[in-house]
């Protein structure tokens, strides 16, 4: 089930309401990271920023979060994010369409231009994530950027999922690739190779992506931190793992 008339609906009134979608879910006094499935804080386009108060604006540090395929912010990466830093950064998650680029583009955009000017932004994905936050950080110039098993190719793999019909449970929606969508992430490319502080964690037991993929991507350059693990699948349980010491250090600077 696709979404693009929604997201054009949102997409009017984005940019003279950009301000109003970040703060809205601050107003209640109790934060709530755990929005029943389904629930609006999870659609696309939307950016989750539960720290703000209404109106407020960004800080002079902000990390900016991006979740992979089938998922949503607040997810479990995103929530473990914001317990380690937000008492030094504003942690906003953003919800796009994983299945609209060249629209998922376009929001970042004026999303850069309204709110992150002059600030000092991290950008962190998993996953798909990897890719989008990749390409955010390139076009703003950020400070640093952070990735957990990310797609280097999105072309290669969106062709895993063509014609299949997946779930997001998160926001309650089937959905589908099609051909069309192959071509539009065509024109976006591969993980752009701007330089700039970068940190790729890996796991050599990543059952949905192909490690070496990202391994040769990165391999070699001086901008890059590279850390693989044997094990710890798809999506690392920072709970526990030892990523979580390597992530907390990188975004400190440390």
């Amino acid at each position: 089930m696709r979404h693009k008339l929604l997201c054009c609906v949102l997409c009017a009134g984005f940019c003279v309401a950009m301000s109003l979608r970040i703060s809205a879910f601050a107003d209640s006094v109790t934060i709530d990271l755990n929005p029943p499935h389904g629930d609006a804080v999870y659609q696309a386009w939307s950016v989750f920023a539960p720290d703000l108060a209404a109106g407020e604006p960004l800080g002079e540090k902000v990390v900016v979060v991006f979740h992979g395929l089938r998922s949503a912010v607040p997810n479990g990466f995103y929530k473990r994010i914001r317990e380690y830093f937000k008492a030094t950064h504003h942690v906003v998650g953003i919800n796009y369409d994983y299945l609209d680029p060249q629209g998922t583009a376009a929001h970042l955009k004026t999303f850069a231009s309204q709110q992150l000017v002059g600030r000092e932004v991290t950008v962190l994905g998993t996953s798909l994530g990897g890719y989008w936050a990749n390409w955010f950080a390139g076009y703003l110039g950020a400070h640093q950027v952070g990735v957990v098993n990310p797609v280097i190719d999105p072309v290669t793999w969106i062709n895993k999922h063509l014609g299949k019909t997946k779930h997001n449970p998160r926001r309650d929606v089937d959905f589908n690739a099609t051909a069309m969508d192959r071509a539009e992430y065509a024109l976006m490319g591969l993980t752009p190779d701007i330089p700039m502080r970068r940190l790729v964690i890996l796991t050599r037991d990543d059952a949905n992506l192909d490690s070496s993929i990202a391994e040769r991507h990165f391999a070699g350059r001086t901008d890059v931190q590279l850390v693989i693990y044997d094990h710890g699948g798809h999506t690392l349980n920072l709970k526990k793992d030892a990523a979580r010491g390597v992530i907390v250090k990188f975004v400190l600077g440390r």
